[in-house]
């Protein structure tokens, strides 16, 4: 709820990213984002479910990608980018999943990654 409420009062500082969760179910988004303008993305809407877990903010949401695209870190409806990751025992500051992480700071990273 506490996510829902962020993004709702906020507007996310990067344009073309629009996210709610489902009325039937809280742990379940769904979001768009929109490719940037002068890229290879311009005038795309990329459309992703975003799952997270009776654990989180503990644990990282999953999330998939509906849309298909060229992107070497993007495998079928998978994502392999490090904060979405759960690192057991982490050693490099920074590396995988942090409980600091929010709804929106995920779909501003995940802009600003896809393209």
């Amino acid at each position: 709820m506490k996510d829902q409420e962020e993004i709702l009062a906020n507007t996310i500082p990067t344009v073309g990213v629009i996210a709610r969760a489902l009325e039937s179910d809280l742990f379940v988004w769904h979001a768009n984002i929109r490719g940037p303008a002068k890229t290879l993305y311009e005038g795309g809407v990329f459309h992703l479910e975003m799952r997270f877990p009776m654990s989180y903010p503990n644990h990282p949401p999953v999330i998939r990608i509906f849309t298909n695209f060229p992107h070497p870190n993007v495998f079928g409806g998978y994502i392999c980018l490090d904060m979405l990751q759960q690192i057991e025992g982490r050693t490099e500051e920074g590396a995988g999943w942090s409980s600091a992480y929010s709804a929106q700071s995920i779909l501003t990273q995940l802009q600003s990654f896809l393209f």
